[in-house]
């Protein structure tokens, strides 16, 4: 068996668009839609990165009217607390980061949103402190840049204050298909994603990936 883990960055504005435009279903809306194509067709499981607040905008605002659809989507759709706001978060004090978690983890209880243990935070690095503080929130595996100089052993991961890293391996905006081809044939586990802005642009590639993932040797984690 071969594993694949698939996350979405900066998720941030569709939430804000749902809150202002209130659909009658959250697969009304593209973001949400395309997703839940992607899963009925390919059997994907994807992780959204979260904002806790954006300008005019934090997830409280959400009504709690999705929650049914939230939940039912949880065996595929997790969430995951990226940042407070667009501030790099190992550029947040701690107080920061437990104030924005606080936000996102009641939205969590509020709209029934599946939590998820692998995380990648927003520009990527953390404090000792910071990860402390991620650790004792059920938080188990922090992604690492896909270019950075961390050491590492030969399955991409190394253990620091109780946390698994694992390092990412795709990057839609700057992977083409041969690379990102290439990779899928020779890992056993395979980290990719995309950001919310460019998940539209980058969806004919993701969707070709998908197809190269779908068989029955790949199992989303």
């Amino acid at each position: 068996m071969k594993y694949i883990h698939f996350s979405i960055d900066d998720v941030g504005k569709s939430l804000a668009w749902l809150a202002v435009n209130k659909p009658k279903s959250i697969y009304d809306m593209l973001f949400f839609g395309l997703l839940n194509k992607w899963h009925s067709c390919y059997g994907i499981k994807v992780t959204l990165n979260v904002y806790a607040c954006l300008e005019n905008f934090d997830l409280a605002q959400i009504p709690e009217v999705y929650k049914r659809e939230f939940d039912s989507a949880g065996d595929w759709m997790r969430f995951a607390y990226h940042s407070k706001s667009i501030r790099p978060f190992i550029e947040d004090e701690l107080n920061t980061v437990i104030t924005g978690y606080n936000i996102f983890d009641e939205a969590c209880r509020r709209l029934m949103w599946h939590q998820s243990d692998i995380v990648r935070l927003h520009f990527w690095k953390a404090s000792e402190e910071q990860k402390k503080f991620l650790k004792s929130k059920g938080v188990n595996i922090l992604i690492y840049k896909d270019d950075a100089e961390f050491e590492y052993d030969s399955n991409d991961e190394f253990y620091d204050q109780e946390l698994i890293h694992w390092k990412n391996n795709i990057r839609f905006e700057t992977d083409d298909i041969k690379k990102i081809k290439a990779i899928i044939d020779n890992k056993e586990r395979v980290v990719m994603f995309t950001h919310e802005w460019a998940l539209f642009d980058q969806r004919l590639k993701i969707e070709n990936t998908l197809k190269l993932c779908s068989n029955s040797i790949w199992s989303y984690i």
